[in-house]
């Protein structure tokens, strides 16, 4: 039997089927045809138990009892600028069918196509309205649900992993001179070891990432006080040796008798929490110590733009929108003799009108991406 060694680990997701009624979990798991380009892979079979302890048995327990099992998993990726819309969809939530007149994913050239994702107020398998970007004539099913869980794979050579309905409760994406990664947190329905699906041989056929990485230098950060009516310009470029954005979907779930011990659907209880957190190489004035204690908001974005998309005359390009944020922290990081960087932290919040300059969202709400690939198929259709 081989054994498992983490340079030739494979790895991909696949977001379900889309249905019309309540489904949980999926009927079937679905194929991972591409896979990530994943760094390490961090995985619990998330089995609980508890002892019971009887008056006659004071040496030990008598028994421990399974009490559930909620199986979970962090995927650390590569970021790259193509082969990540539908996981970039299902960690958002949200992509509208169109915006007025111009559809989601828009046609920027043949062979070149922009994707708009947001935050949504819950994960579920919640159905799909009208207002949301569709229009009559769109092929809109009745009871049609948007669908952001998925099966993720893992091939570890000596078995295959495969993560049921496996729904992202949170994600982290950082920047900075080590490279620009999106890791991925995952909780599921079930965690199985002997797929039909799934197997070695699908995974080692699956189509490999091999779309430009995303570097740091191709980054470029602006933030700046919020304003409905005054845009981010270039003067507005910061320069920070390391950028991350945390985002947090504030999910959870119940065990009942129709599950058993397997989880619920995951439903959000609370607002999702999107943190931003950037250094300053350098403190060079009290800008941001100032910005904390005067409770101010700021306006933010984050663009990478890369290589041009074949001969489509556009370059891909990964876009990170954060329209309104509060700072919550600004630390001067004084010791030693070296140079006294400054870490910020900023929390987002809901703005009170859009934010000047940036894209149209569906909801006035704390965070968009926005993508430019050769994929032309939205993430969640």
């Amino acid at each position: 039997m081989p054994s498992t060694t983490g340079y030739a680990i494979r790895a991909g997701f696949a977001r379900e089927a889309t249905v019309t009624t309540v489904t949980w979990p999926a009927a079937a798991a679905a194929a991972v045809t591409q896979r990530l380009p994943v760094l390490d892979v961090d995985a619990n079979d998330g089995a609980t138990k508890a002892g019971t302890v009887t008056t006659d048995a004071w040496y030990a327990p008598t028994a421990f009892d399974l009490l559930n099992i909620t199986p979970t998993l962090r995927l650390p990726s590569q970021l790259r600028y193509q082969g990540l819309e539908q996981l970039w969809a299902c960690t958002l939530g949200f992509g509208a069918r169109r915006f007025g007149s111009t559809n989601n994913p828009e046609t920027l050239a043949t062979g070149a196509y922009k994707h708009r994702y947001e935050l949504d107020s819950v994960m579920g398998a919640t159905p799909w309205m009208l207002g949301e970007g569709w229009q009559l004539g769109d092929g809109l099913q009745l009871g049609q649900r948007r669908i952001r869980r998925g099966t993720v794979a893992v091939d570890l050579q000596s078995e295959v992993w495969e993560f049921l309905s496996a729904m992202v409760t949170g994600w982290t994406l950082s920047a900075g001179l080590a490279g620009c990664t999106l890791a991925v947190d995952f909780a599921a329905y079930s965690k199985s070891t002997s797929s039909s699906v799934n197997t070695a041989t699908t995974l080692a056929n699956a189509l490999p990432a091999t779309a430009p990485r995303a570097r740091f230098d191709e980054m470029v950060f602006r933030i700046a006080p919020y304003s409905s009516s005054t845009a981010l310009n270039s003067g507005d470029a910061l320069r920070v040796s390391s950028w991350a954005l945390r985002v947090d979907h504030q999910l959870t779930t119940a065990f009942g008798p129709l599950m058993g011990t397997a989880p619920e659907e995951y439903e959000r209880t609370q607002p999702p929490t999107v943190t931003l957190t950037f250094v300053l190489p350098q403190h060079e004035a009290a800008t941001w110590q100032s910005r904390w204690t005067a409770n101010s908001r700021v306006m933010a974005d984050a663009k990478w733009t890369g290589a041009l998309i074949g001969a489509s005359g556009q370059q891909y390009q990964c876009n990170v929108y954060l329209p309104c944020l509060q700072v919550t922290n600004a630390q001067l990081n004084a010791a030693g003799s070296g140079l006294y960087p400054d870490t910020v932290q900023a929390v987002g919040v809901t703005p009170t009108a859009a934010a000047a300059g940036f894209p149209t969202m569906q909801w006035l709400g704390p965070l968009a991406v926005e993508l430019v690939s050769g994929v032309s198929t939205h993430g969640l259709l």
